[in-house]
């Protein structure tokens, strides 16, 4: 499919007197009547609009070079030198061999994989401290809320009692959870803008008020409904006579007949400088009545001044009922401005239910994420009680008594935990009697009050030594 600048034979930096006189050799070229087509017809006259307005063509521009691109990427040289797009010449018979041992190969290896598989599934009794200690709490929850819930219960049973205990204090605080991943996920993708389409045809069921009959009007207007709109220039055949007309915030502008194409043609380029006039007015912040009434005298100075002929144009609301009638410039205005307030409360009202809807979605996805969060709390909860009343006989520590580790040894540790005057933790040394944990605890504090963070640090790091000495000694060491 050809480009516009193709279509109206001219180079991408082409300016716009170049841009009209190629649309009228263009025009007249390829228009039906003078041995051309309707397709390659509606090309120019499409091509013209688009490339007229400077908007619409930055915008084209611009998808070309994207275009352009994506063509690019898909022939890209592979590292044979070959083009990606190239098929490869047919492989020899050693590399086939080669790949039928290859083959072979990988079955033996995944074959072993599957039959170790089953093993790896069962969770590690050894919960030492797993490589996913090191996440954070909230994405350690973010990940256990995306599991279903037979799941999430074998991933809780592989935790560690320390990564379990934190979890827990984290959800009981109400730490803070970020949601962000998980709506940006379910939210709708909004798809890529595509290349403005050649020889589109605006449709009324389908267009938006403000897309529909840009530059596209129906052959029912002359020649009977039912018939499809073509854009910007058609004929009458039953007597002969073209007409022209733009679209523009859902209102169409019509010129009068003229058995004269040239004369047709030269009315259109007009109706699309008034057009673009009319866009570039609203822009600035005028009214519609202001836009329209500027650019339509625009249009009749410019057509005075070239000494063109005269333009009778017309105007029909396609926003009102008696759509197929066409008026006056000061009988369209209070006619679209009625049609615009209905159309903007129909739009607020639409909004609003939107945002209902919405509201109730997110009413619905907080009580689902909430039931998650509690349901996840007391499995963690029970499996946490589960394993302390395994290993300690209690289904939970006293507060100052943390589940820890010692580093070179298996097994399950408990040690004692103070707070300092700077706000960080210290722990004392590992111990496997519940006991001795609580011992460590209340001597620990004791020695704080008394004589310091200082005393406290040296008694710890002396009380460390010694219980690691007994560990080694003990035989614990693998």
């Amino acid at each position: 499919m050809p480009s516009f600048y193709e279509a109206l034979n001219v180079s991408r930096s082409a300016a716009e007197v170049e841009l009209r006189s190629a649309y009228r050799r263009q025009a007249l070229a390829t228009h039906p009547d003078k041995g051309g087509t309707s397709e390659a017809f509606r090309l120019v006259v499409e091509a013209f609009e688009t490339l007229a307005d400077p908007v619409r063509r930055a915008a084209y521009d611009i998808q070309l070079v994207n275009a352009g691109a994506t063509r690019t990427e898909g022939r890209v040289a592979g590292p044979g030198g070959h083009d990606a797009e190239e098929p490869q010449p047919p492989a020899k018979r050693a590399s086939g061999e080669a790949a039928r041992s290859a083959t072979k190969k990988a079955k033996g290896k995944n074959g072993s994989a599957t039959r170790a598989s089953p093993g790896a599934e069962k969770p590690s009794d050894s919960r030492e401290q797993p490589p996913e200690e090191c996440k954070d709490h909230a994405t350690w929850v973010r990940e256990l809320l995306a599991l279903s819930q037979p799941a999430l219960r074998v991933r809780i049973k592989s935790m560690s009692v320390e990564v379990l205990r934190k979890l827990l204090e984290f959800l009981d605080s109400g730490g803070e959870i970020d949601s962000s991943e998980e709506h940006s996920e379910e939210a709708p993708k909004e798809p890529n803008e595509p290349l403005l389409t050649i020889c589109g045809i605006a449709n009324e069921d389908d267009a938006t008020d403000e897309e529909a009959h840009e530059g596209a009007v129906r052959d029912g207007d002359l020649q009977g409904r039912g018939r499809k709109p073509r854009r910007g220039i058609w004929g009458d055949k039953h007597d002969g006579c073209y007409t022209t007309s733009v679209g523009f915030e859902g209102v169409a502008a019509f010129s009068q007949r003229s058995v004269d194409l040239d004369k047709i043609i030269d009315m259109h380029i007009s109706l699309v400088r008034m057009r673009q006039r009319f866009y570039e007015h609203r822009a600035s912040g005028r009214s519609f009545r202001e836009a329209l009434s500027d650019a339509v005298a625009e249009m009749h100075l410019s057509r005075t001044n070239s000494q063109s002929p005269a333009i009778r144009i017309r105007f029909r609301c396609r926003r009102s009922t008696s759509s197929y009638k066409r008026v006056d410039l000061e009988e369209l205005i209070p006619i679209w401005e009625a049609t615009d307030k209905v159309r903007q409360e129909r739009r607020e009202r639409r909004q609003q239910q939107e945002q209902q809807r919405q509201a109730k979605k997110r009413e619905r996805e907080a009580a689902s994420r909430a039931q998650k969060l509690e349901f996840l709390r007391q499995e963690l909860r029970n499996m946490l009680q589960h394993l302390l009343q395994k290993a300690w006989g209690v289904k939970a520590l006293p507060d100052g008594v943390v589940p820890s580790q010692a580093p070179g040894f298996k097994g399950a540790f408990l040690c004692a935990q103070l707070c300092l005057q700077d706000g960080s933790l210290c722990t004392g040394p590992p111990r496997k009697d519940l006991s001795l944990a609580k011992s460590d605890l209340r001597e620990f504090s004791i020695l704080q009050r008394r004589r310091g963070d200082e005393a406290l640090r040296e008694e710890l790091h002396r009380r460390e030594l010694e219980a690691m000495t007994m560990l080694f000694m003990s035989g614990m060491a693998p």
